[in-house]
This record gives C-alpha cells, structure tokens and sequence, in this order.
C-alpha cells in the first residue's frame, strides 16, 4: 500500500522547485486556487510497490458530491520506466514527465473558458445532452454566458427524462432545478450565492480552504443591468 510518507519523499522536492506548488495530502496542488483546481494526484495500486499518478483538472462551484472531471490524464512514464517505488531511476523520470509535460498544461488551465477550450480537444459529438454536459450548466452560469445556459435549461424543459434514474447521480435536483429556476427568474444574486456556497463548500471538503482565493465569477463582473 502507498504510504503518506512514500508520497511526501516523492512530492515536497518538487515544492522546493516551483513555488507555485502546494501539497496537501495525496494532490500536489497548483496555486492560486480560485474557481479552477489543477492537481497532480497520487492513486495507490493493488501492489505495495506501484503507484497511479493522475493529474486532474476541473472547477469547485458544484456540490462535492457532484464534482465533474473535465480532463484527466494519468503521468506515463518514459519507456522503460515504471511508477515503482523501490525503482532507482523513479524519482527524476517522474520529475521529469511531470516539470515537461503535465505542469506547463496545468498552469495554463486558469478560468472557466480555459476549461471549456481544454474539453473541446477531447470533444466528441454529444447526444442531445449527457452528464457532463449539464455539468457545464454551472460553467456557462459561472463564466456569465447565460444564451448557453438557457439554452441547455430550454432542452430539459423540452425534452424531459426520469431524472430517478440512476445515470443521472441526483444531477436534476442537485444542480439543474436549482440553477435553472433561478435563471428563469433572472435571480442573478441567487445565482451568485448559490455558486460561492458550492464553492466554498467544495473546497472545504477537498482540504483546500487555507489555500481557496475568493475571487467574483465573471457572472458578477458582466450582469446584466437590473432594469
């Protein structure tokens, strides 16, 4: 079993390298931590020797157990190279793949646009909707583009479905109706409350809130005036 302090002997060299680095648990995290979270995450394995290095990138304003993964990507090593703990050449080939490949990537994924420009790449076709689809509710809301926000609202309404089912994991009554209804009601502050209280509430559960910025949503900055 991966321990805390394999992972520690791994990571902290790497804060001493970069001062944008912060590690907290398992998630080496990349600061600031504002609405975007950007991790290089160690997974243990069903062997006491591997390990799994993924780096995730998604946002914080939804309910922690509703939180999305917009991209994903598992560290691979160079050939000949294996995620073992007991293999000498570890250390730096994981420095290495890391500091060239994942880091640059990371720290350029910094508002909600970077987001939504970063899933394009992996994009398929999408059906009418899907779950990660209506996950993007809530960026379009956050990043202030309330045309593809009503938009996907408009489609729900239209085309309704057994939210019980469980593919749906609770998303209509957790997410949706909250954020749609609002939106219905042009209730911005609402909306607003209700995106900071996820955020906050979600990072307090990721153990990041002594690291959290409050920063305004574009929501905020570009509303719409109150006639």
């Amino acid at each position: 079993m991966t321990t805390r302090k394999q992972i520690d002997k791994l990571l902290k060299p790497l804060l001493a390298r970069h001062n944008d680095l912060a590690l907290v648990g398992r998630m080496l995290t990349i600061k600031p931590v504002r609405h975007i979270h950007r991790v290089l995450a160690i997974y243990p394995s069903s062997s006491a020797d591997w390990f799994h290095p993924e780096w995730p990138i998604t946002h914080y304003c939804v309910p922690r157990k509703q939180i999305p993964f917009y991209f994903m990507e598992r560290l691979r090593p160079e050939r000949g190279i294996r995620w073992l703990w007991n293999e000498p050449a570890m250390p730096e080939a994981f420095y290495d793949v890391f500091e060239n490949q994942a880091l640059p990537l990371l720290r350029n994924v910094v508002t909600f646009d970077d987001l939504l420009r970063l899933k394009s790449k992996e994009a398929r076709e999408p059906p009418l909707w899907d779950y990660v689809t209506l996950q993007e509710l809530t960026v379009h809301l956050a990043r202030g583009d309330l045309g593809s926000a009503r938009k996907i609202c408009r489609l729900i309404t239209e085309h309704p479905v057994d939210w019980s089912a469980p593919q749906w994991n609770g998303i209509h009554e957790a997410i949706i109706e909250p954020l749609c209804s609002r939106l219905r009601r042009d209730d911005f502050d609402g909306l607003t409350n209700l995106l900071r209280d996820w955020e906050f509430s979600t990072v307090q559960a990721l153990k990041l809130d002594k690291l959290w910025e409050p920063t305004q949503f574009p929501l905020e900055v570009s509303r719409p005036p109150i006639s």
